[in-house]
């Protein structure tokens, strides 16, 4: 699925429309590709659900043919229907044979080769031909449009020839002059433009079923529709330099509301409050500009809710689902908050806020791995809380892939303290904002809405708390003002640890920074090994400008045995609200 092409900044057109292709159609009118499957005449390689010398077993359900209310899951077709709300259509032909080439050429040179082979064959290409852009609007001229081919898809089987230049995919045919069919059609072989023609693709053993395929059509159609480029995080563009492992399959909101899916709801004032619905089913996105009332802002955070309904809501593939595809899976549901800045252009840069905290990192233990990765990698661990919105960095961030020899492909396991791969870069259950999680990020959470300049803290004077949930739906809460923000309950406390002292379990953690802080509650539990459910209240410890904060539990001696004692803790501020629970952790007695 790799696209290395020049990375270019465009600032969003005024109309919402795909750049160089339509992204939403009238109801009657559409899409229409051709899909053309090729293999190499050399090509005896194994390929899943590929066999040697015919059309894939999976060939006709990657789109749909024909325009309707409803299109067959897992399809291209399907796909851009729900993530548009129904605004456009996006239907395919399949060539019927299988076609065959030689190799040893470039990917532009082997594409002509299969146009050539093709070209007689296909009686009517004004079929494929429907749209042409007027004044910077995209018309729909049913088989009367620009007079070049709207989009071919051109699927390769496999290669090992590293002249072909094709890693997995490229929004082009790559070939310089248009080549002209038997009809008298054009077919453009460049790079995303509003006459290219196509996209080549090779499938090999990494994309065997149509849902495989769909996610990387669809994104290389996304270079017609955005640009050149990718995003870091979030949605369909993710990609180099930045690698896929952030994407989430499903369209981020910033990207809908480019092509005019939706419109982003604007929190605009202190105390705005909204139901949010689950985001892929509606669309709904709540913009928090920075500041509050600058909605021209091209900073600003995303909200989003995701319930998981849809098999297209893929928002993490970590922690319990390492890397897996799960369908049915709805792990990892809840608010979902992004920090975008240069937001009025593409590709927008765009950070995971997650629930779990955000911090510096460093370099620590190598570790061997399973068959299928580099021998061993160098994981990180958490240095220290980094909180601010532009200098911290959650265990999703993409700057912590493949810097020098570390990657965040691990985790420790609470439960039982062992380093575990689990591909948290890609996202786990702790990401999301959740009522009885982490239900809020203010100013001094950590998470924080706060920015770092120099050594200098600035203050966005933002918070955002989920209220309460009913069913699918969660309430949100948006406050613009520094003395709201401040009359919310504590941050949930992060970095509790639990070591022994003098034979005495001794908690140490990172100090709240809310300047109306008073004290912390700690709270206690013990089991025979699993995670408790019912912590109680053991002790307190007034607050102090110290930035770690220790309390020792005199009343437990730990003694050699079977269980594990438990503790979380929390904060509570001068008018008595109290944080959530912190995480846990806890110590063998």
């Amino acid at each position: 699925m790799k696209l290395i092409l020049t990375l270019i900044c465009f600032t969003i057109p005024l109309f919402s429309q795909g750049r160089f292709k339509p992204s939403q159609n009238n109801s009657d009118e559409y899409l229409r590709a051709l899909v053309i499957f090729v293999q190499f005449s050399n090509d005896n390689s194994d390929v899943i659900n590929w066999p040697s010398g015919k059309l894939p077993n999976y060939a006709n359900n990657i789109f749909d043919n024909k325009v309707g209310k409803k299109y067959r899951d897992s399809t291209v077709s399907d796909y851009f229907s729900k993530m548009s709300n129904g605004k456009f259509d996006f239907i395919a032909d399949v060539y019927p044979d299988l076609v065959r080439v030689e190799k040893d050429s470039t990917y532009g040179e082997c594409n002509l080769q299969v146009l050539h082979k093709i070209d007689n064959e296909i009686k009517d290409f004004k079929k494929y031909d429907n749209w042409k852009n007027e004044n910077g609007k995209f018309i729909f001229k049913e088989g009367n449009g620009d007079g070049y081919v709207d989009m071919l898809f051109i699927i390769y089987r496999n290669t090992d020839n590293k002249k072909f230049g094709v890693a997995g995919g490229m929004a082009n045919l790559g070939f310089s002059k248009d080549f002209l069919t038997h009809d008298k059609l054009k077919i453009n072989g460049s790079g995303p433009g509003i006459q290219g023609s196509g996209v080549t693709s090779i499938v090999r053993n990494k994309m065997y079923n149509a849902f495989m395929i769909t996610p990387h059509l669809s994104h290389e159609y996304g270079h017609y529709l955005f640009g050149s480029g990718h995003t870091r995080i979030s949605g369909l563009m993710t990609g180099e330099p930045y690698g896929y492992w952030g994407g989430t399959l499903a369209m981020s909101s910033w990207e809908k509301n480019f092509l005019g899916y939706n419109n982003f709801i604007d929190a605009n004032s202190d105390g705005y409050t909204k139901d949010l619905r689950d985001f892929v089913k509606t669309g709904e996105a709540i913009r928090v500009s920075i500041p509050i009332n600058n909605s021209n802002s091209g900073e600003y955070f995303l909200i989003e809710n995701h319930q998981r309904i849809s098999m297209y809501d893929r928002v993490i593939m970590g922690g319990a689902l390492a890397g897996d595809w799960r369908p049915n899976y709805t792990i990892g549901k809840g608010i979902y908050i992004w920090y975008v800045t240069n937001g009025n252009n593409f590709p927008p840069n765009i950070v995971s806020i997650q629930a779990d905290g955000s911090w510096d990192w460093q370099p620590a233990e190598k570790i061997v791995m399973p068959e299928g990765w580099p021998p061993t990698l160098t994981d990180i661990k958490k240095v220290q809380p980094d909180i601010y919105l532009n200098t911290g960095k959650g265990d999703r961030n993409a700057d912590l892939l493949g810097v020098g020899a570390q990657d965040k492909w691990h985790n420790i396991n609470p439960l039982t303290k062992k380093v575990e791969l689990t591909r948290e870069v890609m996202g786990n259950e702790t990401d999301a904002f959740n009522i009885n999680y982490n239900n809020q990020i203010t100013p001094w959470s950590n998470p924080s809405t706060t920015k770092l300049e120099g050594k200098k803290e600035v203050l966005t004077n933002i918070a955002i708390e989920l209220v309460e949930q009913n069913g699918n739906n969660i309430k949100v809460k948006v406050y613009g003002k520094y003395e709201s923000c401040l009359a919310l309950p504590p941050s949930k406390p992060q970095s509790l640890s639990v070591e022994l002292k003098n034979n005495h379990p001794s908690l140490t953690w990172i100090s709240n920074k809310e300047p109306d802080l008073m004290k912390y509650k700690v709270y206690r539990a013990e089991t025979n090994g699993e995670e408790p459910k019912d912590f109680k209240s053991v002790g307190e410890i007034n607050s102090s400008s110290n930035p770690k904060m220790n309390w020792i539990d005199e009343k437990i001696n730990i003694k050699n045995g079977n269980g594990k004692m438990f503790y979380k803790i929390s904060a509570v501020d001068k008018t008595s609200k109290e944080s959530q629970l912190s995480d846990y952790d806890w110590i063998a007695y």
